[in-house]
């Protein structure tokens, strides 16, 4: 969902495998990246780095299955957005968020 024109709601990219992809060798401003692509044809979906000032929340109030839910909070082009994924089970969101929650406070 682009922020800056949140009336347009929610958009989908596609189903995927989401990735955390941690460097060995860090780069000055981050150390990892989300990265997804869409099952079958392998496009690339989405490619975030995960920044200092990433924001990271759990569940979605609108959904029945709110806690399969993360959302990422991101710039990206100037713009804040925000990425949701839904995780098939509720362990793995929560261990999902606190990776990332973790790789978050790690960057400078």
């Amino acid at each position: 969902m682009d922020l800056t024109n949140v009336s347009e709601g929610w958009k989908e990219k596609g189903v995927g495998i989401l990735k955390v992809n941690k460097f060995i060798n860090p780069i000055k401003h981050y150390h990892a990246r989300l990265v997804m692509r869409q099952d079958g044809i392998l496009k690339l979906i989405l490619n975030v780095p995960i920044v200092k000032g990433v924001e990271v929340f759990k569940g979605m109030a609108s959904s029945l299955n709110s806690d399969k839910f993360i959302r990422v909070q991101v710039v990206e082009d100037s713009k804040p957005v925000q990425y949701a994924f839904k995780i098939g089970m509720v362990e793995n969101s929560s261990k999902l968020y606190n990776v990332i929650e973790s790789l978050v406070k790690e960057v400078n």
